[in-house]
């Protein structure tokens, strides 16, 4: 089976063909959306008042540790000494394997205030995961119709529930590793680097699986950059 988003150059298309494509691709990324709202309508309602996710979140390990290192960062002072009392911890930038979140998101939470922030920002990489799985699927040439189906499928899927309800972050956004993908298959290789590498700083397991997979799919030069991205945090680390 011949992927049509990787034979076919967007170049060889007619600007009608193109604008058409567009279109569909974009109805397909909001009917996905509008299923992923649909089934979210009763956390939708509550989400000013309760956290949406973990049903105990202040017994949930993975959400504790999270929420804290949101708190940490906006703090003027060096609060990671208070951790392991009485020797400290020299950098908690190391103690979690997905910092990157509260360093470029919390500013925004906070304003937003608890639980609002925290809810808008599970619910927008909720909505980009499903986003990019229309697009990757549009990519390897699927219909409109079945494109919206996969990302609707994404949205229901008990496994990306489960990182949600979990209070993971940055583990349940894979979209960037989709994005990537979806570029590769469309045959921009540095584009697809660029999205790898950023999903390799949200959480450097699912960036690893994500860069193997693009390996198989289409080796390329381009694919090179997301390991110059990475490559400063694995030092770090």
């Amino acid at each position: 089976m011949v992927l049509r988003g990787v034979t076919q150059s967007p170049d060889s298309w007619s600007s009608t063909g193109v604008s058409e494509h567009r279109r569909q691709t974009l109805l397909a990324c909001m009917t996905a959306c509008a299923v992923a709202l649909a089934l979210l309508v009763r956390p939708l309602q509550h989400m000013n008042v309760a956290v949406w996710g973990p049903s105990d979140p202040w017994n949930n390990g993975d959400f504790l540790g999270a929420h804290w290192l949101f708190w940490a960062v906006q703090q003027p002072s060096d609060v990671a000494a208070a951790l392991f009392w009485p020797w400290g911890e020299t950098d908690p930038w190391t103690s979690f394997p997905n910092p990157f979140d509260a360093w470029l998101l919390s500013g925004i939470t906070e304003r937003l205030g608890f639980p609002l922030g925290w809810n808008l920002m599970m619910l927008g990489h909720h909505l980009l995961n499903v986003v990019a799985t229309v697009l990757l699927a549009r990519a390897i040439g699927l219909r409109a119709l079945h494109s919206a189906a996969s990302g609707a499928i994404v949205a229901a899927t008990p496994i990306m529930l489960h990182e949600h309800a979990m209070g993971h972050t940055l583990t349940a956004a894979v979209w960037p590793g989709l994005l990537g993908l979806a570029a590769l298959c469309a045959g921009r290789g540095v584009l697809a680097g660029l999205w790898i590498g950023i999903q390799g700083l949200a959480y450097l397991y699912t960036g690893l699986m994500v860069g193997v997979a693009a390996l198989i799919i289409r080796p390329t030069r381009g694919l090179l950059l997301a390991l110059l991205i990475v490559a400063p945090y694995l030092l770090y680390l």
